[in-house]
């Protein structure tokens, strides 16, 4: 998956959708753009007394690495964005935990344009679902908390950041990005991806049918809130 990512909405559709209660105050959303990694965006999550909450995390599970700079000094953390092996180490223990899963609200994904060098061909391809264009859906994510600075990995305020998780691509995708494609969940599979043991919730890492997506020409751009 792209490293890119829109979500343009309003906050009564996001409650009406998710059925879900804010933590920050919506007052001056942000307008227009897109979301990339190490960008704070809303993301749902379930609290332990069942009630869905929508919580401002920044995109992508820092990795450290283990070894040195040349120098002594450590690495800077990068950020993973995407989730293509859950049973992996770095991401094990927060799969198996229905707390640390969430959804991850979108209107649309990019992958790379393999044409792009090509005169008049976009950067980027962007798909969604097909009707109508750019229409609200959830991505499955994991969560985690996270203290430290990015850069300096100096001491800070513990925040909280999300990764998406990714599966094979259905054929729309395949021709433009034949590695992958985000998961993205049906309503139905909302509260099994947010409550079930990791044997179930497992299943759900597949593509969305190709029927149900869109491929957006450039001219179709949605002109609603980026939140």
């Amino acid at each position: 998956m792209c490293n890119a990512e829109r979500l343009r909405t309003t906050p009564d559709e996001l409650r009406r959708w998710f059925d879900v209660q804010f933590t920050f105050d919506f007052t001056g959303n942000l307008q227009g753009g897109d979301v990339f990694p190490r960008q704070t965006r809303p993301v749902i999550r379930r609290r332990p007394s069942g009630q869905r909450e929508a919580v401002m995390m920044e995109w992508g599970f820092p990795y450290v690495r283990k070894e040195l700079k040349k120098d002594g000094t450590p690495y800077a953390p990068k950020p993973t964005t995407n989730v293509r092996h859950p049973h992996y180490p770095m991401w094990r223990k927060w799969a198996a935990d229905p707390a640390h899963r969430c959804l991850v609200p979108s209107t649309a994904f990019a992958e790379p344009n393999p044409r792009a060098k090509e005169s008049g061909q976009p950067r980027n391809i962007w798909f969604g679902l097909n009707e109508p264009v750019e229409s609200l859906y959830a991505f499955a994510g994991l969560w985690r908390p996270w203290q430290g600075d990015w850069i300096k990995q100096r001491a800070a305020e513990t925040t909280s950041v999300y990764a998406i998780l990714t599966c094979d691509p259905n054929e729309l995708v395949a021709p433009i990005h034949p590695k992958a494609m985000p998961v993205i969940l049906r309503p139905d599979d909302y509260e099994t991806w947010l409550t079930a043991p990791w044997e179930e919730a497992k299943s759900l890492q597949a593509p969305l049918s190709a029927a149900g997506m869109a491929i957006y020409e450039p001219e179709e751009d949605s002109q609603g809130t980026l939140l």
